[in-house]
């Protein structure tokens, strides 16, 4: 063999040697291009292993490092989704997040409920979810000045009633009270100061020393810095109605004591300035003076009662009652009440009920507010007292065939001092407490009242007990 062919061997032997090689990497970057395919169509599962080749291997290396980091960055970022959504979805307070042209990002359910939406508003603008003219404006001062917005409002919404006669649940409203607050979400900030995101948020409309560049930057920097507004709602009502009971409580509690120590002293002042010699007259105002000091004492006496009850000092022995005998309890006690006005007290309790497990004399307390109301508001028939059961339930009632209630006055039953018609009742010599006394009472046994009424044709006030309680 001569040179020549030994030069031409090594050259063969080198090409397969190297043609080897390329088929090798050729194959090795069909997989690479495979995988990077694999990736770009959302499957982050794919996996690429060595090849057993040094550079590639390198490269396969760090390509497979890479994607290691993002899986993990993207995990976390799901997690941290998940985790803001469940905060989200347990805030009481209605919270909306909208990008700069007023898309819905994200609502939880306490705003849908809020303003009274059942729909999914993901995707759409805002003017189609939210129909308060308020709102959107608070929505739009935020987006527009880059600042912060917030203002109380009233939204009334719907209220459902029933046909026919009316009905009345504890906590029943018609409208919400709420504070909104719209708040801008900055993008790219990190570059911002403070002073530069006033600068971008002020109003410079009304200057006419400002050039068309100023005004230009103004438009490019806001539009730059504003990407978003993070939109909440919280619902302040029943703080409202605290406030407003509150005030009541107060002006009623002034009024009521006030009236009968006027009328005390009136008299006192009247027999002092020698009334006192005129026996029957003398009389007739001790009498007044008498009368007037038992109403302010029995005022003194439900606040005190109804003071404990809030408190929780007024403990609930439940035992197994005797309905009946409470009941026949109550009618010896106001049968001279009901007779003076021509009026029937009647029982309806069937043989099968007999029994209540309850605190014996917070029941008394309860049947004894309601009867007496029953007769105080009924001027022809009377009051039935019985009860009806249903399934796993007891509902005792007082039906009375009195004057009635308005519709718009009951779902306020049961506030303190709280009277249909105040003239009326304090001729009657109530302390407008008696139903508040009996709402707390129903509460504390963990029972349910609802009342039903109709103007003219009288009232019925339902106990509504789980024979399991």
């Amino acid at each position: 063999m001569n040179g020549e062919q030994l030069i031409i061997i090594i050259l063969f032997i080198i090409v397969i040697f190297l043609v080897f090689r390329l088929m090798r990497i050729s194959k090795s970057t069909v997989e690479i291009s495979q995988y990077l395919k694999e990736l770009l169509s959302d499957n982050l599962d794919a996996r690429l292993f060595p090849k057993g080749n040094k550079e590639l291997d390198s490269i396969v290396m760090d390509i497979t490092s890479l994607m290691e980091k993002i899986r993990d960055r993207l995990n976390f970022a799901e997690t941290e989704k998940e985790r803001m959504e469940a905060i989200l979805r347990g805030m009481s307070d209605g919270v909306l997040i909208t990008d700069d042209r007023g898309m819905v990002i994200l609502a939880n359910q306490s705003f849908k409920n809020l303003i009274s939406v059942n729909e999914d508003i993901e995707g759409k603008q805002i003017i189609e979810v939210i129909r308060n003219a308020h709102l959107i404006g608070i929505f739009r001062d935020a987006l527009k000045s880059g600042q912060n917005v917030s203002k109380e409002i009233n939204i009334s919404r719907p209220h459902k009633g029933s046909s026919g006669s009316h009905k009345a649940f504890w906590g029943a409203d018609k409208d919400i009270h709420l504070i909104a607050t719209a708040v801008p979400v900055y993008s790219n900030t990190e570059y911002i100061t403070q002073d530069e995101k006033k600068w971008c948020s002020s109003d410079i409309s009304q200057d006419s020393d400002v050039d068309h560049t100023t005004h230009d930057m103004r438009r490019n920097c806001k539009s730059a810095i504003v990407s978003g507004v993070v939109f909440t709602l919280h619902d302040i009502t029943r703080l409202k109605q605290l406030e407003e009971m509150r005030k009541d409580f107060v002006a009623n509690v002034s009024h009521e004591i006030k009236t009968p120590i006027t009328a005390i002293k009136g008299f006192a002042e009247t027999l002092l300035d020698g009334a006192m010699d005129d026996k029957e007259n003398a009389v007739r105002f001790l009498g007044m003076i008498k009368s007037h000091s038992e109403r302010l004492n029995n005022l003194v006496d439900d606040l005190l009662t109804l003071s404990k009850i809030e408190l929780g000092d007024a403990h609930i022995n439940k035992i197994d009652v005797n309905f009946e005998q409470v009941i026949d309890t109550v009618f010896m006690t106001l049968k001279e009440k009901a007779d003076k006005k021509g009026l029937y007290l009647k029982k309806a309790i069937p043989d099968t009920t007999q029994t209540i497990f309850a605190d014996k004399d917070r029941l008394m307390q309860i049947m004894l507010n309601l009867v007496d109301n029953g007769i105080k508001f009924t001027e022809k028939g009377g009051v039935t007292v019985g009860i009806d059961e249903t399934g796993g339930r007891i509902t005792i009632y007082v039906h009375d065939t009195g004057i009635g209630i308005s519709s718009n006055h009951l779902h306020r039953l049961g506030e303190r001092f709280y009277r249909v018609d105040r003239a009326r009742s304090r001729d009657m010599g109530g302390t407008g407490l008696g139903l508040a006394i009996v709402k707390h009472l129903v509460n504390a046994h963990d029972w349910n009242m609802r009342i039903e009424s109709e103007l003219g044709r009288g009232t019925r006030v339902n106990i509504i007990i789980d024979r399991y309680l």
